[in-house]
């Protein structure tokens, strides 16, 4: 149901932004799910930029373990972290499979935030 319900938002915001650039941040490590929410955003009309900010694994652990996404929570944010943690391997798998094949990617392992966007809106174009 999610997925239908992200293809669906998906495209009503496209129309709403009259086919301005709808970024929806999400990592799909099933490729059944991608194939699914892409095929009803082509089907509705949508333009899809699949972009896919890869790092290698060791970069990737290191970037988990400094994550605080609740400042004020440590709890809740070694939770979000355990949860990267135990779904590493599975982004492994996917990237390896197909993930890696399938997006644009963008290598982030040198890379700052601000380098990394500027790649991001190169690969989106005007």
């Amino acid at each position: 149901m999610w997925r239908s319900l992200v293809a669906r938002v998906c495209a009503e915001l496209d129309r709403y932004t009259q086919g301005g650039p709808v970024i929806a941040p999400m990592t799909l490590l099933r490729r059944e799910y991608a194939d699914e929410i892409f095929e009803a955003l082509a089907k509705d009309g949508v333009e899809v930029h699949h972009l896919l900010l890869h790092s290698d694994s060791d970069i990737l652990r290191s970037r988990i373990e400094g994550s605080m996404e609740f400042p004020d929570d440590e709890e809740c944010s070694e939770k979000v972290r355990a949860f990267r943690r135990r779904r590493l391997a599975d982004y492994e798998t996917a990237y390896a499979t197909w993930l890696g094949e399938q997006a644009e990617v963008i290598d982030t392992t040198g890379l700052t935030p601000e380098q990394v966007l500027a790649r991001a809106l190169t690969l989106l174009g005007p």
